[in-house]
């Protein structure tokens, strides 16, 4: 039988409903079942809306855990990857949003290739360049296509540790595969910024904890006391073992976007934590075209006629 019971979630009125399913058998194979078929629903559900989770703050007894939207919440309808108008691959001809989905499904389909070969199941990919370039869009637009929730990490919560991020990641997400996103990452905490070798001005990867402790006390000097506390107790080192550590998780798709990547200390980007990149640029003359086409062309010969005409003005 089912039990169905609501319960206050954190210190505001939210309510979240619960149930629980009790049944007289040793046998797994039923609540399995049960479990496999919940899934299931939530996969076509994901057909029309997309799922976002995003990290809460519970209060003082439970601190920063996964919110997980509800039936009542307002859905945010998914969108396929054909919106999502980029530059065409040099050597494929593939719009390059196409590329990435691509990939993402190669990947969702090889975890055997990567067990037989020792590999940790996961891949990275890093979205970086001009503001509006549509980095958020294509995320959205695979998460759609794939059928995938997205789970967004706020790292600049002065809450999150390296003991909360290891715990988000482990607990209370949806079995894999799923989406983290990091987004606009350069801004989100100074643990992911370069570290300099004083004395040498040199970039290091060796002592990421150390190093990344001296560049705070150096910039806390020209910080308020509300900027320091800005930056949590996140180190670089517990955002890279959380990403890829011996404890990480697997089947997971990590997507990381900024307006600067320079800014990011190349620990954080080294192959195996990030393996497929895009950079975006100003819209070019085909990608502009395809655009207007996608927006005013169509069916109707006169807003075909018009588009054509303004594309052809369009200069190189």
């Amino acid at each position: 039988w089912v039990t169905r019971s609501e319960r206050s979630q954190g210190s505001g009125d939210r309510r979240v409903t619960g149930a629980t399913v009790s049944f007289f058998r040793r046998d797994k194979a039923m609540l399995e079942s049960i479990l496999e078929e919940g899934r299931e629903i939530q996969k076509r559900r994901r057909e029309k809306y997309l799922t976002v989770v995003q990290v809460y703050d519970y209060g003082k007894e439970h601190g920063l855990n996964w919110l997980h939207p509800q039936e009542k919440d307002r859905k945010q309808p998914g969108r396929s990857i054909s919106s999502v108008v980029l530059p065409r691959c040099s050597l494929t001809g593939l719009d390059q949003s196409e590329a990435l989905l691509e990939d993402a499904r190669e990947f969702l389909t090889a975890e055997a290739w990567y067990t037989e070969r020792g590999i940790p199941y996961r891949r990275g990919y890093l979205l970086h360049g001009v503001p509006g370039g549509g980095k958020s869009s294509l995320i959205m637009a695979v998460a759609s296509e794939l059928r995938l929730p997205i789970y967004m990490m706020q790292l600049s919560s002065e809450l999150m540790s390296d003991d909360t991020l290891n715990s988000l990641l482990q607990y209370g997400m949806h079995d894999p595969p799923s989406i983290l996103l990091l987004e606009d990452v350069d801004l989100l905490h100074s643990a992911v910024l370069h570290r300099r070798n004083f004395g040498s001005g040199k970039h290091t990867d060796g002592d990421e904890e150390a190093e990344s402790d001296r560049n705070d006390l150096e910039s806390g000097r020209n910080e308020s006391h509300g900027e320091r506390r800005r930056r949590g107790r996140l180190t670089l080192s517990g955002l890279l073992n959380a990403l890829d550590g011996p404890t990480a998780t697997t089947g997971r798709l990590l997507f990381m976007t900024t307006n600067a990547k320079h800014r990011l200390d190349p620990a954080l980007l080294r192959s195996g934590r990030i393996d497929y990149e895009i950079e975006f640029k100003a819209a070019e003359h085909d990608q502009i075209q395809r655009l207007f086409f996608r927006f005013y062309g169509g069916s109707r010969p006169t807003l075909t006629n018009a588009a054509l005409k303004a594309t052809q003005n369009i200069q190189e």
